[in-house]
């Protein structure tokens, strides 16, 4: 049985340690259930959640903690086709969602506004100006260590790098004064310098808070430890309305949790909660997010007295997962032997799983088992092409769908290249999420190359447009130039700076022409649309910064607006690609009944060739169809040229 939305509403049938794991989170304060890749950890714990709603628990009464969100999305889709059932509240949520339902909730029971998050970007955009304002005045304020330079500051990298340092620090309760501390105590002079940007940092949050009136500003490395401190001094803080509570938490990959999100699991725990955790320490993949793959082996050790020394301790029954259903035995052994050489955080018994059975392989992987194979080749345009074959000859020779196949790259640059030459090699592909930030998105990156283009021509700015940006902005898809073009319009300019006797260059005349719409209007008509079309959509973004109430969402919106794609990629969208025709009207189009396309020969062979009753001579080439059909007589036709082209005699 499916639902709607083609989930696979069937149960699985459990082996004897899945159900030992199941019930055991039916009684247990805390269990925890460990097992190697394929041993069905996720499968247990949607079980669990499934099995108590069935026995009567409130389906606002369980919660999922899943490590993403993306993996939040998954178990809710899996949960709700197999229970059938919708809640007031979601069911599964990351830690840090249902952490910041419990701010949500202290902030209402207070009768104040709710909390606000700050996001990723604007967290971001903040240490990008704090950083900025100390790169112009050349590092002044900042104890820079010997060989960083004040230029350093405004690195992208270095950016990344110090955010990450700060939210491990939050996550951890080190403040700035602690963190500051730290970098004496271990001779890291480069932690100094973070100390002060971290309290540079919430100081302008703080203002931020008190300056919009609206509800506290909550950043997102310590929205755990906040809802943590909250749960454990509910009564003390006088909150009249209940506490927030559950009967089952289960939480879903605990290798990625972080120590912030074991506090919030202990938390959940003296509130009454049954906690169910499933993991494989081997397996942690987020630990440069500050996961601790060791809180795994730490849950099951009983804690001690002393609160400031807890590490994880929940004093859990352990149930280890014994068969792997997705591996082979080959494959078994091969992981085997790799998660041996993993620095081990407890006990190691998961490690033990075996494979399936022959008579039970059909709960297993269906694919060949080949196990695993090691190909050393000689350069990246051969690991691709190796991999593409690879890729094509398991799904035409054993019939894998290609969803059934995964490409692991270990950057996120290889990636984008793996995906290009494999879509290149005729393999559908689709990515798992966003391989390049929403900013360096080829349809966005230009727009937003325009909008700063066009906010330097309002400010005055003596040089607003560089070489590189002009020919960017050219040959993006608001331009829609390729590289031959772009050349061909730089000639033109020269030429016609030769012709009146001047001597600048191409690339001059060519940032001349996109900040002056009337001059671009003069050029040739082979070379006049794209460079008109770029100058528009800049003067668009310089006009709508000039305006008194100018902010970022109107001036985007103006260059958008003038970009004029719009209409353009809506239609070839909704039609199924580029250069699919898009009707004008409900009926649907087809081809003239006297004219049907076949095989071209070889002096067509870049347009169909034409069985038509109106064409007398064989060798005569059709006419070009147009993108768009027209109707006419009721009935659609596809709309001709009146140019034929001839090869060696007359029409």
């Amino acid at each position: 049985m499916t639902t709607d939305s083609g989930l696979d509403a069937r149960r699985v049938a459990l082996d004897a340690s899945q159900q030992a794991a199941v019930a055991s989170s039916a009684v247990a304060s805390a269990t925890v259930v460990v097992g190697a890749p394929g041993t069905g950890r996720t499968t247990v714990a949607v079980e669990a959640a499934v099995q108590a709603i069935e026995e009567g628990a409130e389906p606002g009464r369980v919660l999922l903690l899943a490590a993403t969100r993306r993996a939040a999305g998954l178990l809710r889709d899996r949960v709700g086709a197999l229970t059938g059932r919708t809640t007031s509240a979601p069911m599964v949520r990351t830690p840090a969602s249902a952490a910041f339902a419990v701010l949500t909730s202290a902030a209402l029971a207070r009768h104040r506004p709710p909390p606000t998050l700050i996001t990723g970007p604007e967290q971001d955009l903040v240490l990008a100006e704090l950083l900025a304002g100390h790169a112009a005045s050349s590092g002044a304020g900042l104890d820079l260590p010997d060989g960083v330079e004040p230029s350093t500051l405004g690195l992208r990298g270095f950016r990344q790098e110090l955010r990450d340092l700060l939210m491990r620090a939050a996550e951890r309760g080190v403040d700035p004064v602690g963190l500051d501390e730290l970098a004496r105590l271990h001779d890291r002079p480069e932690w100094a310098v973070a100390a002060r940007l971290y309290e540079e940092y919430l100081d302008v949050t703080a203002l931020r808070e008190s300056s919009s009136g609206a509800g506290a500003r909550v950043d997102p490395s310590v929205v755990l430890d906040e809802a943590t401190a909250v749960l454990r001094d509910w009564d003390e803080r006088s909150l009249r309305a209940p506490r927030p509570s559950w009967s089952l938490v289960v939480v879903d990959d605990y290798q990625e949790a972080t120590a912030a999100t074991a506090g919030f699991v202990r938390q959940l725990v003296a509130g009454g909660a049954r906690v169910l955790l499933t993991g494989d320490p081997d397996s942690a993949v987020q630990t440069f997010r500050g996961a601790v793959p060791g809180l795994v082996g730490r849950a099951e050790a009983v804690p001690s007295r002393d609160d400031d020394a807890w590490s994880g301790e929940l004093s859990a029954v352990r149930v280890d997962l014994t068969t792997a259903w997705r591996q082979s035995a080959r494959l078994r052994e091969v992981t085997r032997e790799v998660t041996t050489r993993v620095p081990a955080a407890g006990a190691v018994r998961h490690r033990a799983a075996l494979a399936p059975a022959d008579e039970d392989r059909e709960r297993g992987s269906d694919g060949p088992e080949d196990g695993a194979r090691v190909a050393i080749l000689p350069g990246a345009a051969q690991e691709v092409a190796y991999v593409a074959r690879e890729l094509r000859a398991e799904h035409l020779l054993h019939g894998t769908p290609w969803r059934s196949m995964a490409v692991v790259a270990r950057s996120g640059d290889q990636l984008v290249s793996f995906r290009r030459a494999l879509v290149a090699a005729g393999v559908p592909v689709t990515t798992t999420g966003s391989d390049v930030p929403l900013r360096d998105e080829p349809a966005v990156a230009p727009l937003l190359a325009a909008a700063r283009v066009g906010a330097a021509l309002a400010d005055g700015d003596a040089d607003p447009l560089g070489v590189d940006v002009a020919a960017a902005l050219m040959t993006s898809p608001y331009g829609g130039s390729d590289a031959v073009a772009l050349r061909r319009t730089r000639r033109a300019l020269r030429a016609e700076e030769l012709a009146g006797g001047g001597g600048r260059s191409s690339e001059t005349l060519l940032v001349e022409a996109l900040l002056d719409p009337d001059r671009a209007a003069t050029l040739p008509a082979g070379v006049r649309r794209s460079v008109v079309q770029v100058a528009r959509t800049i003067a668009a973004g310089a006009a709508a910064v000039a305006r008194p109430d100018a902010d970022a969402t109107s001036v985007l919106w103006s260059v958008w607006e003038a970009s004029d794609v719009a209409d353009r990629w809506r239609g070839a969208a909704l039609a199924g690609g580029a250069g699919a025709p898009v009707p004008t009207a409900t009926s649907t189009p087809s081809w003239p009944s006297s004219a049907r396309p076949r095989r071209s020969s070889s002096a067509c062979r870049d347009r169909p060739r034409w069985r038509s009753s109106t064409t007398s001579s064989p060798r005569t080439c059709p006419p070009t169809l147009s993108r768009r059909p027209r109707r006419a007589a009721g009935r659609w036709t596809w709309s001709r040229r009146p140019v034929r082209r001839v090869v060696g005699g007359t029409s």
